[in-house]
């Protein structure tokens, strides 16, 4: 376990800082004067705002805690960066989109959506940067971005007039690779919890059909649903051009990277990447036992590895298809931001462990943004890269009468390298046993300590006869019994 630390190499190409939503889906709040086109100065109240780690941050909440909702509206808010590119779209908001809460009109009850929906960010993007320039220069400077993407009606359509210095900066990245092919883009991506599937149908309107350019490495990059397609198409055209004898720097790099991804997860060296044009990707490793696995189809391999390599490999490639001048260096020097929903999905609890730190060290300029619900994950990264989802409660409210207040904060107390109990009690608000069980235990513990020793009995007999005789916090507390009921276990 390897905690994350600010010394990790970093790329400042894009980073995002803030997050904050209003009227979007679970989230309520208030809209500012300046949101509903008024003149006065009155400042709104987000029904949600989150800052981010500039390395990895990790979204934690209850289920409904609004995860997902989080990573769509950053999609979002994302999407007018893609504006200017030829044939590329994002996500916009929808009607489908809007906080809905009980409103009572001429004395009936119903629910109603709440307009302006309003998604704005914070983020620092540096202007279009040659690979030539960044080589004797070295980064330069990001100066700060902020902007809104709104929905003022049903009706109506995704607004980006509040968005227009990011909008310029897509125009002035997309003029700018015309000019000087040279020029670097940051990857950008989203993976949603369906990414095990292909994609059938887009949720944009696209016409790429086949991998043409560059750009290609930006077609439903902000779409949650994961298309092997694209990965695919790439593969075999630089398969085709390694096999001719062309030189293919950034398809050994994309190759190399998922090669060391299955290295570090299972623990064994040896492993192969190939392509079959009939089978498409194919895969030669040894597993965490030593048993070794040949020629094995993409398509054959379990749900924990195929959504492991899936994962590392798309984003790669989109690396190494957004910058191909790079050479070998493409995948450890791209920066950008990648959002993925559910980053324990079908990982065994050892590889849940380590998936954090392996997309770190594999793509050490990219920031990640990514929600779990797993104890193995949270306790793998350092409280400053959580976030904790919550509502606000009345109590707390810094601005009684509106609703659909949420919360974003870090943990209280320190998490790296904490059990799953710790975690699941102090930064998920949940018990580490099921509530039938814990319920048993409680009142064990009040039993002793109101000397009841007959009923103490009886309710270890429950547990056993429950969970077994072999369980450790069983037998702790069968001593506990015998050392205050002062009777002699046999």
């Amino acid at each position: 376990m390897s905690a994350l630390t600010k010394e990790t190499a970093m790329g400042n190409m894009m980073r995002l800082e803030r997050l904050s939503v209003t009227n979007y889906r679970k989230f309520g709040g208030k809209p500012s004067s300046d949101d509903v086109g008024q003149d006065s100065d009155e400042p709104g109240v987000p029904g949600l705002s989150v800052d981010f780690d500039e390395s990895m941050t990790v979204l934690v909440g209850a289920n409904g805690a609004g995860k997902t909702s989080v990573l769509d509206a950053i999609a979002v808010a994302l999407g007018p960066f893609l504006a200017k590119f030829p044939d590329v779209n994002g996500p916009n908001i929808t009607s489908y989109d809007a906080y809905r809460s009980r409103v009572a009109e001429s004395g009936e009850s119903d629910i109603q959506p709440h307009y302006p929906v309003v998604i704005g960010a914070k983020a620092t993007i540096a202007p279009p940067t040659s690979w030539k320039t960044y080589q004797e220069n070295g980064e330069p400077s990001a100066p700060e971005c902020e902007w809104k993407r709104t929905l003022n009606s049903a009706e109506g359509r995704t607004t980006s007039a509040k968005a227009r210095e990011l909008s310029k900066l897509s125009a002035d990245y997309q003029w700018q690779t015309q000019n000087d092919p040279y020029t670097m883009l940051p990857v950008l991506a989203y993976y949603g919890t369906d990414r095990l599937g292909l994609r059938e149908k887009s949720q944009w309107k696209t016409h790429s059909k086949k991998f043409k350019n560059r750009y290609e490495g930006y077609n439903e990059c902000l779409n949650p649903h994961l298309n092997f397609k694209q990965l695919d198409a790439w593969w075999r055209k630089q398969y085709d051009r390694d096999r001719r004898g062309l030189d293919v720097p950034t398809f050994h790099a994309v190759r190399d990277t998922v090669a060391e991804c299955l290295e570090r997860f299972t623990g064994n060296a040896c492993v192969k990447i190939d392509y079959d044009y009939t089978d498409g990707l194919v895969v030669s490793y040894a597993d965490s036992d030593g048993v070794y696995f040949e020629n094995q189809r993409f398509g054959d391999l379990s749900d924990g590895y195929r959504v492991a390599v899936g994962l590392v490999a798309d984003i790669a490639w989109r690396i190494a298809a957004l910058n191909p001048f790079m050479g070998y260096d493409v995948v450890k020097k791209t920066s950008g931001i990648v959002l993925v929903d559910e980053v324990d999905l079908h990982l065994h609890p050892v590889w849940q462990e380590k998936i954090l730190g392996i997309l770190r060290e594999l793509f050490p300029c990219v920031q990640f943004i990514v929600a779990t619900h797993a104890p193995m994950v949270i306790s793998s990264v350092k409280a400053k890269n959580l976030r904790v989802l919550g509502k606000v409660s009345e109590k707390q409210s810094p601005a009684p009468g509106v609703e659909g207040l949420y919360f974003a904060k870090e943990p209280d107390d320190e998490t790296y390298g904490s059990s799953a109990g710790v975690v699941l009690q102090h930064v998920m608000g949940s018990g580490d046993r099921p509530t039938a069980i814990q319920k048993l235990y409680d009142l064990f513990g009040r039993q002793l300590d109101q000397d009841d020793y007959a009923g103490a009995k009886k309710t270890l007999a429950k547990l056993e006869n429950t969970i077994g005789s072999g369980n450790p916090d069983l037998s702790a507390a069968q001593s506990a019994y015998f050392f205050y009921a002062g009777e002699v276990n046999d």
